[in-house]
Parts: C-alpha cells; structure tokens; sequence
C-alpha cells in the first residue's frame, strides 16, 4: 500500500489528507450463505477510495477459489464490476468437505488495494445405496466405475450429480445373483444418474436367484395391504419364462408376462368400498414347470366427506347437507337455534339444517362437529340478522350513538331501554317519532328494544 501525504493552501485554511488503500464489501450475499448444486449466486460488491472515490468498472475485480478437503484449487477469474453472476458446479464430490470462497477485489488509481471475501457453504443431504440381499457391489461417483459393498452411504450436496452402477451378474454369499430392479424410483435398468435430492434418500437394488427351483427370490403368498395407493414388487427367478393370469381392475401389472431375470409390479388403487382380495396365479418355466398362486387382501379406506363446510343462511331458509361415507356418523350440535332432522346416520345419507328465525341486527354464527370412526368434518352455520326491520332505517334509526342529553327514537309499536344491569330504565308504547332527554343517563352501555309488527330487534347504545 502507498501512502501519500498532500497539503493545499486554500482562503489561508491548510487541509491535510493522508492516502489510504479502498474500503471494500460485499453486499451480498452474505458470509455463510447455503448453495445447492446448479444454483447461480449473484454477488454485488462495493468500493470507497479517498483518493478516486467510488470505485466502478475494472478497479473491482471478482474471483472464487474452491476449497476441496484439505487443499484449494486455483481462483477462477469471474468478472469486474459491482456485479457478477457465478453458477455453481453440478459435477458430484466424494467429499461433502467442500465451499467456494468468493473474493472482490479493490485497486486504486495508485495501485493500492484491498480484498474482501466470504464463504458460501453448501447445503447438504445423505444417500444410501443398498441391496437385497445384502452383499451386492454398486459403483458410485463421476464415472461410477470402482465398485464397493452394499450398503454404501454418501452425504454430498443438493441437486449434485451422481451415477450409479450395479454389475447386472453378481456372486452374494456364495451364490449367483442377477440384477432385478431398484426400489420404487422407476430405476429398472441396473445404471442410472441422478441430482441428488434435498432430502435423505435410500436406493435399494434388488437381485433374484439364479435358481431352477420352484419358488421366488421374494416369498408372496398371502399379503394384508392398507387402503391406499400402493406398489408390491416380485421377484421372478432367474430363468424362467413366466405369465401372470388375469387380474381384477384394481390392481394393474407392469406387464402380464416377461423373460428371465425379470420382475412383476403390481400397481393397487385406492380403496373406498369394502375389504376386497384378489387371488391369482403365476405360471411358466422351461424344462421344470411352476405354478404360484398368490393371495392379496386391502383393507377398505374410511370415507366421511360433506357437500359443504359453510353453510350462510336467511331467516326462513334451510340447507341440506350431503353424507358421502362408509362408517356410521353422528353430529353435535351445541345450539337451540339451529334445528336438525337427524343427528346419526351410516354411510350416505343427508341431514336437513333449518334456523329459528334471527330478530337480531347482528349475524350469529356455530360449528357442527361430524364424527364417524375417528374421521370428524366441521360444518360451520352463519345466520343473517334481521333485515326487513332495522334501527338504520331512515324513518327507524337511534340517534346519536353515542349519545349524550338526548336520543331520537323511532316510530314503533313499544320500545324498552336497559341498563347495563338489565333494569328496564325506559318503555313507551305506540310511539310516535320523538325525542327522549337523557340527562339523567349514567354514562355507559345500554340496550334498547324495539317491538313492531310483532318483531323485536335489539341493538346496544353508548352514553359518552
């Protein structure tokens, strides 16, 4: 760094300035910032200098190194400027010991300068390749080519990229093996590439026997599955020309027959009815004949579902609410204003939901609970207030609310004010249009009623 020592004479005032190399920071982003594998980092930088000012353009020159284990590959050059653009690598690492340390750097007019740099760290995850049985070799990594034991676990970075390769012929334990499929990943080639996720994940290669014996590298006779959408594989051995007999409609095969090595997939919908069991039949084989029948049984899925789970309605008016379902139900109802023509009911069905009228301005609202077999459905019911006869009306309003000596009363056929108390404090009946004195009113809340055409509404007043 040069450090230069000036002097200026100005209006008889003497202003020293000592040089001093640039201040320099990156803005963003910030030390410490996560990547994943394939994302683009923008960083912006900036540059005071005391001699030059701020420093733009070729004075701010940008570049990364990568720190790999124990040692740092040399800095690539990304740019000058207060901006650059840098896209991460996707090319996966054996290592998760790994961060690129981005540096900008700042030279001045008298070649002073100054480094600023931080760190962005990567985001990791952890994989698993392991095999059925235990025992198999798989290759992973770049070029996948060295093969090791299953399992094997790497923890690498997000969306990085990795192959993965698996001998199709192996010996396990002893025995001769041949490569079948990975677990449900839509792998059924035995290499495939992949980014890593951003979650925990596990690749399980399976291998079926080389065997002329009657049976399966994965035993299947009689099989319990839940109601959801479900896959169950099977292994066919090895050489073995093989079909699959028909099929109900809710399970679908990958294919009703298939070579040696080969596997079935047997694809199960979701079900809403009943209890169902499907019992069908493997065949095939070369000089030795087989003959497999395998039982599978789903349990049936809960079903409660309702038309609505907000009901508004006017005085006069009812809803009725729709059941789809399979399990018996009951609702609750925590009110007396709403009336309800049932209150339990198994599988489909509808309750009818009628209201007491509202003489109140003001909506009210409950909640219904529909439980059935541990499933509960809330039904939320809102009832308008009262609208045909209303306090703000032109000729039927309350005024001033608040209020201080005096309010105007409406026309009506009795209207009782309260206190906070509920004392009736005020009644008049057959009133005409008229103004009250409130002098003597205590400050604070009231409730006033009207009565007409055989109708009460209420509503609150304020005494300020």
């Amino acid at each position: 760094m040069k450090t230069i020592l000036a002097a200026s004479l100005y209006f008889n005032v003497i202003i020293f300035s000592l040089s001093a190399a640039p201040v320099v920071s990156i803005t963003s982003p910030i030390n410490g910032t996560y990547y994943r594998s394939g994302d683009i980092i923008t960083a912006t930088g900036f540059a005071i200098d005391a001699t030059d000012g701020t420093l733009t353009g070729l004075a701010l020159n940008w570049a990364v190194d990568f720190h790999h284990d124990t040692h740092v590959h040399d800095a690539i050059k990304l740019g000058t400027g207060n901006t650059i653009i840098f896209d991460i690598p996707t090319i996966s690492e054996l290592t998760n010991q790994v961060y690129f340390k981005i540096k900008l750097r700042a030279t001045n007019s008298l070649d002073e300068e100054t480094i600023a740099e931080i760190d962005v760290l990567p985001l990791l995850a952890n994989f698993t390749v392991t095999s059925s049985p235990l025992g198999g070799r798989v290759g992973v990594g770049v070029q996948a080519n060295t093969q090791s034991d299953m399992p094997i676990a790497y923890t690498t970075t997000q969306m990085s990229f990795w192959n993965v390769l698996v001998q199709p012929n192996q010996t396990i334990g002893g025995e001769a093996f041949v490569f079948s499929h990975f677990n449900n990943t839509g792998y059924t080639n035995n290499s495939f590439g992949f980014n890593m996720p951003t979650r925990d994940t596990v690749f399980k290669a399976y291998f079926a026997k080389k065997t002329h014996l009657d049976e399966f590298a994965t035993p299947l006779t009689d099989t319990l599955i839940q109601y959801k959408d479900s896959v169950i594989y099977i292994d066919v051995p090895y050489d073995i020309m093989w079909s699959i007999s028909q099929l109900p409609d809710w399970i679908t095969p990958n294919k009703l027959q298939g070579a040696p090595g080969d596997y079935i997939s047997l694809s199960i919908n979701n079900n809403i009815t009943e209890q169902r069991n499907a019992v069908f039949t493997i065949t095939g084989g070369g000089h030795v004949k087989f003959h497999k029948t395998l039982s599978i049984t789903q349990k049936t899925m809960r079903v409660l579902t309702i038309s609505s789970t907000l009901i508004s309605l006017s005085n006069g008016q009812n809803y009725i609410l729709s059941i789809t379902g399979n399990v018996a139900w009951n609702i609750q109802n925590p009110t007396s204003w709403i009336k309800l023509n049932t209150l339990t009911g198994t599988g489909n069905g509808s309750i009818t939901i009628s209201l007491e009228d509202n003489f109140s301005t003001r909506e009210r609202s409950e909640a219904l609970v529909l439980t059935g077999d541990n499933l509960t459905r809330y039904i939320i019911v809102k009832q308008a207030g009262i609208t045909g006869f209303s306090i703000l009306d032109d000729n039927k309003r309350v005024y001033p609310n608040p209020f201080e000596n005096y309010i105007h009363l409406p026309d009506a056929d009795a209207v009782n004010i309260y206190n906070s108390q509920g004392i009736l404090i005020y009644h008049v009946e057959d009133n005409a249009l008229k103004t009250i004195d409130t002098h003597k009113f205590n400050s604070g809340i009231y409730l006033i009623e009207i009565i007409n055409n055989g109708k009460t509404i209420t509503d609150k007043l304020i005494k300020n």
